[in-house]
């Protein structure tokens, strides 16, 4: 079992979304987040804490931002893909999710 977490200032996050736009969103996020939570900085922000906790449980070198999917509101799923799914194939992975006004925090465990 393997767990990552990982907090964010949803304030510094804004100023990266605002500075870099839509250049920024599509190297992160799937097209799927960005029509879900483009509007949702808070949301935004603690998704992209989640591919970060995600990173950190599953040990890999390399995180391929938008092979990572959170979706879902009242209790967030993770979808993999590509090589990312190949990596953690027959695993189980829960994710947890929160933010208030100033901060995102998501925890992953991996089993």
């Amino acid at each position: 079992m393997d767990i990552g977490i990982d907090i964010i200032d949803i304030s510094r996050f804004s100023k990266v979304v605002e500075r870099w736009g839509e250049t920024f969103l599509r190297r992160v996020f799937t097209e799927r987040e960005i029509l879900t939570y483009k509007e949702k900085i808070n949301s935004l922000a603690v998704r992209f804490a989640g591919k970060e906790a995600f990173y950190k449980a599953s040990g890999y070198g390399t995180l391929v931002w938008r092979e990572i999917e959170i979706l879902g509101d009242g209790k967030p799923v993770i979808t993999l893909y590509g090589e990312t799914k190949k990596r953690v194939k027959n695993k189980n992975i829960s994710i947890s999710l929160s933010h208030e006004k100033k901060f995102g925090i998501a925890v992953v465990l991996i089993m």
